[in-house]
């Protein structure tokens, strides 16, 4: 949280508004930006090890033989979630776009949707009803709120995405 907080604010203070969604292209090329690309570089590879082997030991668990599950096999699973995971950067290669598209996925729900859920799951496992205002509020947030937020979270998401595409060119291509 400090690291993100500093980052943002030594990025305002020396640019200013104009401050990209990804902040190493408001660097000047030569060294520096050169070493900041590789430090993000293998931070997107170390982050991907560390989500990667404990996903992977989680299917095998789930739908293979765990431990005994023999090498080609495991390897074959490694290389169908590398896979995915390439595919998802080819299709969504815009930063500001990925980060939109995980927000609203994540941060609707998880913010305004299961917190009213939460509640009403805890007074019912001990036995109590909810007051009128309670009722209120969290249907609310429930049923209004975090429809709204989601859908129009995704809707605005998507559609950066595909104004990028226009403007880029679409997935896969090199142009």
């Amino acid at each position: 949280f400090t690291c993100y907080c500093l980052t943002a604010v030594v990025g305002y203070y020396y640019i200013g508004d104009d401050v990209p969604a990804f902040l190493p292209k408001a660097l000047k090329d030569g060294l520096v930006k050169t070493i900041v690309n590789l430090l993000i570089a293998y931070h997107v590879l170390v982050a991907y090890i560390i989500n990667s082997v404990p996903l992977t030991g989680m299917l095998k668990r789930r739908y293979m033989q765990g431990a005994n599950t023999p090498f080609s096999r495991h390897f074959l699973l490694s290389f169908v979630l590398l896979g995915l995971a390439w595919l998802m950067t080819n299709l969504v290669p815009f930063f500001k776009d990925m980060v939109s598209i995980i927000g609203a996925l994540c941060g609707s729900p998880i913010m305004i949707g299961l917190p009213p859920l939460f509640y009403y799951n805890a007074l019912r496992k001990h036995g109590q009803q909810m007051g009128k205002t309670d009722v209120m509020i969290c249907s609310l947030l429930f049923f209004l709120l975090f429809p709204f937020t989601f859908v129009s979270g995704l809707v605005s998401a998507f559609s950066s995405l595909i104004d990028n595409w226009q403007k880029n060119g679409p997935p896969f291509s090199c142009t």
